[in-house]
């Protein structure tokens, strides 16, 4: 199951370095080279990591579901959203492995047992925490532990205001890799930072529309698309807005109406995620995927 699962990542992320003459090749041939090893070490009887027993020897991270403090439920998206890109930041450094969005969002609104998490997926670091936001600011807790001894390695809280909000995650993804890592070189963690979107209200739009996104039906594509249609207006040039739209559209095509201006529409924004958003993996991923169908 891991060696497929890591052929068809590498396959993705090969679709979609084609479409983007400034993607980086050496993150397709990580995972094509974890492919093989996984394959050689199945051959060799060897234990895969995620098959239960010790944990690995190499960096796996979990980042549980944030807790939304604000005591508004209209709030949960945004908790959500700073995961996502917690998420995505961690993933983009190549030697660290880190759990999937849907593997991780199946704990949302439980109480987690750290050590329970650690054993089910063969993690050694979970990352947790929790977001209050109020009016234009927004607190953020999150802590690191070391699955293993059940030690915190990493804790701290930022106050801050929303307009600094992209800064903010880029410094609790950069903590958390250096609490992993104390020598991680700077251009790691340079890989962290991607583009963002520069209109605000745009960002808020995509988060709303993320709850719409993955389980794939008709009716949820038709509440996310307004959104990523008013957020491409907002910012035209915004890669992961085109691409989700694309996805949405794609799926209204595929599972609804099978309308032909959907399917149209839906390969010109994968056409401009691919064109907007080079540095963006998701964006990048999506994309490839709605033009490849």
């Amino acid at each position: 199951m891991l060696n497929q699962t890591l052929c068809m990542q590498a396959q993705a992320a090969y679709d979609a370095a084609l479409n983007s003459p400034s993607s980086d090749w050496r993150a397709v041939a990580e995972l094509f080279r974890a492919a093989t090893q996984a394959a050689r070490a199945k051959r060799q009887g060897k234990a895969s990591p995620g098959s239960g027993g010790e944990l690995p020897d190499y960096n796996v991270d979990r980042v549980l579901p944030f807790h939304n403090m604000s005591g508004d439920p209209e709030q949960e998206y945004f908790a959500d959203g700073m995961v996502e890109e917690i998420i995505t930041g961690l993933s983009r450094i190549k030697w660290l492995s880190v759990i999937s969005r849907n593997s991780t969002f199946i704990y949302k609104s439980k109480p987690v047992a750290i050590q329970e998490v650690a054993e089910k997926f063969s993690v050694r670091y979970v990352l947790e925490g929790s977001v209050r936001k109020s009016a234009n600011r927004v607190r953020i807790t999150a802590q690191l532990i070391d699955a293993q001894t059940d030690a915190h390695l990493w804790a701290e809280q930022y106050d801050r205001v929303l307009e600094h909000v992209f800064a903010l995650q880029d410094e609790i993804t950069m903590h958390v890799i250096g609490a992993i890592e104390p020598s991680v070189r700077k251009a790691e963690i340079d890989r962290v930072r991607r583009q963002r979107p520069n209109n605000l209200n745009a960002y808020d739009l995509v988060l709303r529309s993320l709850p719409f996104l993955f389980p794939q039906r008709p009716q949820d594509a038709a509440g996310a698309i307004p959104l990523l249609e008013n957020a491409v207006k907002l910012q035209p040039d915004y890669g992961a807005a085109h691409a989700f739209l694309g996805w949405c559209l794609h799926t209204r095509f595929a599972f609804g109406e099978k309308r032909e201006e959907d399917r149209i529409a839906a390969i010109q924004h994968a056409h401009a995620a691919i064109a907007c958003g080079s540095d963006d993996a998701t964006a990048l991923a999506v994309a490839a995927y709605v033009v490849a169908l």
